[in-house]
């Protein structure tokens, strides 16, 4: 995958996902074998994912940094949970 799909890929998760709380987004950008690991609990597959981001409520407001440094593997972003 090229660093700008990845940019996109992580900026759909963000603003449509998590902000938006359009959860078929997450079929559309993320892996089935997703795992995410959360403080308090370790997420495997995007049912559960989905589940998670109902219980946590929506929107997160959450968003990634607008320049961070990308690479083709990797998007880094820092972001915060609140209201």
């Amino acid at each position: 995958m090229s660093a700008e799909l990845n940019k996109v890929i992580a900026r759909r998760y963000f603003d449509e996902l998590l902000n938006q709380g359009k959860l078929n987004v997450a079929d559309e950008i993320l892996s089935p074998e997703i795992v995410c690991y959360d403080p308090f609990a370790t997420i495997h597959g995007i049912d559960r994912l989905k589940r998670f981001f109902l219980m946590a409520g929506s929107p997160i407001l959450a968003q990634p940094p607008a320049s961070a440094t990308r690479s083709a593997s990797e998007v880094p972003c820092h972001w915060t949970i609140g209201s």
